[in-house]
């Protein structure tokens, strides 16, 4: 009868399933996937044209729970036609466990351009070996806005995830924030600052 839990078992499943047959419902959905792809690169002239051969859901599971919020995960692997090896990819979430809301950047930070500019020094720290040297900015590393929803934490810190189409390697990579760096442009009435930091 929790509402909020209601809320985000409803989020947390919209993407793959009716929340019915899970595995029914993923695999009806795969199965179109690959049709997709199949029909678009028989009308293709690209000889370069990738396609998922076979995309499959290996889990969905919480990584943290606490008093304000649940932070969940899903692992998913997929084989491409033009690829020599599988890849794999993560994908993160953070409920409020009060609203069952998925908690965004405005949700989580009092100041949100402050937090994306520690964000983006720690980004461009972690990336060094990926650079080309041609880069102006974090994004320009990554390919992908520094708040792309794809971030999770633990005790001592905040992590924003990107998946293996960025940089083309098994499970991508997490960029590893401290939590004392972020501390202070969190919202001091949030359920993460109270985790990390307690009442203020």
């Amino acid at each position: 009868d929790n509402k909020a839990i209601l809320a985000i078992r409803d989020d947390v499943l919209g993407d793959i399933s009716n929340g019915v047959d899970v595995d029914a419902d993923f695999r009806r959905s795969a199965a179109k996937s690959v049709s997709m792809y199949q029909e678009a690169i028989a009308d293709s002239t690209d000889e370069y044209f990738e396609y998922f051969e076979e995309y499959d859901l290996d889990s969905i599971y919480p990584v943290l729970v606490t008093d304000g919020f649940i932070a969940m995960a899903y692992y998913a692997f997929y084989e491409i036609s033009t690829a020599p090896r599988s890849a794999s990819e993560y994908h993160y979430m953070i409920y409020d466990l009060q609203t069952g809301k998925k908690m965004t950047e405005k949700d989580i930070f009092s100041n949100v351009g402050k937090a994306k500019e520690i964000i983006e020094k720690y980004i461009w720290e972690q990336t060094t070996e990926w650079q080309s040297g041609e880069e102006e900015d974090a994004s320009q590393v990554t390919n992908e806005d520094v708040f792309n929803g794809n971030y999770f934490l633990n005790e001592d810190k905040f992590f924003v995830c990107y998946n293996s189409s960025v940089y083309f390697i098994p499970g991508g990579i997490d960029i590893e924030i401290p939590k004392e760096a972020l501390k202070p442009y969190l919202k001091k009435d949030g359920p993460i600052y109270r985790y990390w930091f307690g009442e203020e």
